[in-house]
């Protein structure tokens, strides 16, 4: 393949993850409208939580939430990870800042976006 084959292909390869930006950001904006307006944060930081073993398993479910403890998903069986309600909120502003990214905003840098990714990704 020529370099100019491969530069086409490389440009509408561009097209397209640009397009899913644009998918992207409408999926963020509804996102975080709905987190705003049920007030989710409150939500999720009121949903019951347990300690984390030392093998980084669920250990004893907490009797009153506790505030940087994970939410616990054998009680809150359809949340895919358990993952503290500050980890959640964290997760938002990063989407929040994407979005802002994506509108043409200047944003702060996102210290915890490598280990929200790595929580939700498992790597």
């Amino acid at each position: 393949m020529d370099t100019q084959t491969q530069a086409i292909v490389v440009g509408n390869n561009i097209f397209g993850a640009v397009r899913q930006l644009k998918e992207l950001l409408q999926t963020i904006n509804d996102l975080n409208n709905t987190y705003v307006q049920m007030n989710l944060a409150n939500v999720f930081g009121a949903m019951p939580t347990a300690a984390l073993q030392a093998d980084g398993s669920l250990g004893t479910a907490d009797t009153a939430p506790v505030s940087g403890n994970p939410i616990d998903n054998r009680k809150m069986t359809s949340l895919e990870l358990a993952l503290p309600a500050y980890d959640i909120g964290v997760m938002m502003t990063l989407l929040q800042q994407a979005a802002a990214l994506l509108n043409g905003s200047t944003v702060a840098q996102q210290s915890a976006a490598p280990s929200m990714l790595a929580k939700v990704t498992n790597e």
